[in-house]
């Protein structure tokens, strides 16, 4: 860092989370965050300062008694920032499920993303986590993006829920927040609007036309055609077959809408490969086969190991053992991935 950028000033004007201004600092680039705080401290006052547990956000980031200098949270070029009080350790989030039918509230840290808020609302909900669309003011939330950086308290999102059997066409860039020494995250933004993904290993992809779920991204140079490319490897999520394929930075590629849910067998027909399933609300599902009955309808699906589920099931069920079993939905097909038996409390 050279001498001038060090003595570099800047503006930083501190407001309550209502918008409320409390006054302004002007202040070197070259402060550390520790200072920073003590002159927001001295800013506020003993009227305010008393027993208050206050974070202050800076852009996106949460400024705490870190050794870092105040130009790391507010760039090279800002000459003006705002710092954002907030008065407690904790938001309140409520969220409007899609049809304004039913609220659902929950309380955590500031610092929790929009991903950690969504898992949430999946375990609640029973809704799968690539289903959910987190919605502020109409604008639809990145998953790493952090609650407090929407500036609200209680915090109001709606969630909306993607539809089944389709998939999202998601462009490719990388992340800003990409280390080299690390695995890159690639983050994509859909062709129909605003909406985001955080593509990295675990994630849903197509490739080759078959949903996979992603075992590698590896980056390479622009070579020839000016562009890097991404070489991504997946396992097929029904298949459980090895695909990969090389698509260049900024181009589409599509992500499937994936739904597992978890149910417990009733029956089943051996000669239809008709299953017979419980839901959580008392309902009997019965619309889902045997694994080897769905590979011979749809071939691409077909698994090696959809021969040896075949025989847990039908034998389990024989042995009158409480069986659960889970079910893969995407691109309109519905599958038995896996098998799970209660036991009693002595294991038996």
């Amino acid at each position: 860092m050279n001498a001038s950028s060090a003595s570099a000033r800047f503006q930083l004007s501190v407001a309550h989370l209502s918008g409320e201004i409390v006054g302004n600092l002007s202040l070197s680039r070259g402060i550390t965050s520790a200072d920073t705080l003590e002159k927001i401290r001295k800013l506020l006052g003993a009227k305010q300062a008393g027993d208050y547990k206050y974070l202050v956000l800076i852009g996106t980031e949460v400024l705490d008694e870190s050794d870092r200098l105040l130009r790391d949270f507010v760039g090279a070029e800002s000459g003006e920032v705002a710092a954002m009080l907030f008065y407690s350790n904790e938001l309140k989030v409520n969220i409007l499920s899609e049809y304004e039918m039913a609220q659902t509230s929950f309380s955590m840290p500031l610092t929790s993303t929009v991903g950690y808020l969504a898992s949430l609302i999946a375990e609640t909900e029973g809704i799968a986590y690539h289903r959910i669309r987190l919605l502020f003011a109409d604008t639809v939330l990145f998953p790493s993006a952090t609650l407090m950086s929407l500036h609200k308290q209680p915090l109001t999102l709606s969630l909306e829920l993607l539809a089944l059997g389709s998939t999202v066409a998601v462009k490719l860039c990388r992340s800003a927040a990409a280390d080299a020494d690390q695995e890159y995250m690639v983050t994509g933004s859909t062709q129909r609007g605003n909406q985001s993904y955080n593509l990295h290993t675990g994630q849903f992809i197509m490739l080759r036309n078959h949903p996979c779920t992603i075992n590698q991204l590896r980056f390479s140079g622009a070579g020839k055609t000016g562009t890097p490319k991404v070489h991504i490897e997946g396992t097929g999520i029904f298949s459980g077959r090895q695909y990969e394929d090389i698509v260049l930075l900024s181009s589409f590629i599509e992500v499937p809408i994936i739904d597992l849910r978890k149910y417990q067998l009733l029956a089943i027909d051996a000669i239809s490969g008709q299953v017979s399933l419980l839901k959580k609300n008392g309902e009997v599902k019965e619309d889902v086969d045997l694994p080897t009955f769905s590979a011979n309808r749809y071939p691409w699906c077909r698994n090696q190991s959809d021969q040896e589920l075949d025989r847990l099931l039908l034998g389990s069920l024989e042995e009158g053992k409480m069986i659960f079993v889970q079910v893969m939905s995407a691109l309109g097909l519905e599958k038995i991935v896996g098998i799970s038996i209660e036991t009693d409390s002595d294991g038996q």
